[in-house]
């Protein structure tokens, strides 16, 4: 089985911010499998899924990640059976383990597929690793940064700050490219 989890914050205040990058990138999923999501309050996560495919997001809020992570693969799959991330998977055919999230250690519109590291300091990729008991599974890093030099707020405002329309659009086209990619290889 393929389990993909995508990053953010749940509710309207948080739609389109460069936090939610991993929830676009979900979204965009299953909309291309044809999935839709269901809210499960006891896992505290939206789960959308197939005989192939579990996608997650988490519905706590972003420090937290890992709670809903952990109780859904726990439902979903026994500990002896959750995806053993590999450091060289045959995507998309192997059974794998992937979170999707924000990163501003990258510019806006790039990305990078990494296997057991991720951003300097990711408070939602730290719960997940801390609840799993382990860092052995792959990331894909979208990237959100575009401060201008000017920008004198910390990291935390600017990853809760919405993306603009013309932000919007390209990380959209990221997603696009990124999710064939995952789905057809």
């Amino acid at each position: 089985m393929k389990v993909i989890i995508g990053l953010g914050n749940p509710g309207k205040e948080y739609e389109n911010t460069r936090h939610n990058a991993g929830f676009l990138f979900i979204d965009a999923l299953a909309k291309k499998l044809g999935l839709d999501f269901k809210l499960n309050k006891k896992l505290k996560a939206e789960i959308a899924k197939d005989a192939s495919w579990l996608l997650i997001k988490p519905q706590t809020f972003m420090n937290l990640s890992g709670q809903a992570v952990k109780a859904t693969l726990n439902y979903y799959l026994p500990p002896e059976n959750h995806p053993r991330s590999k450091p060289r998977p045959q995507l998309p055919s192997d059974n794998y383990l992937l979170l999707v999230h924000d990163d501003l250690d990258l510019p806006l519109g790039e990305s990078k597929l990494v296997f057991a590291k991720g951003p300097k300091k990711h408070n939602g990729v730290l719960s997940v690793e801390k609840h799993l008991g382990t860092n052995q599974f792959w990331r894909l890093r979208l990237g959100v940064n575009n401060r201008p030099l000017t920008w004198q707020g910390s990291g935390a405002d600017y990853v809760l700050s919405r993306f603009s329309k013309e932000e919007l659009n390209l990380i959209n086209l990221v997603i696009e490219k990124l999710s064939n990619e995952i789905l057809f290889g």
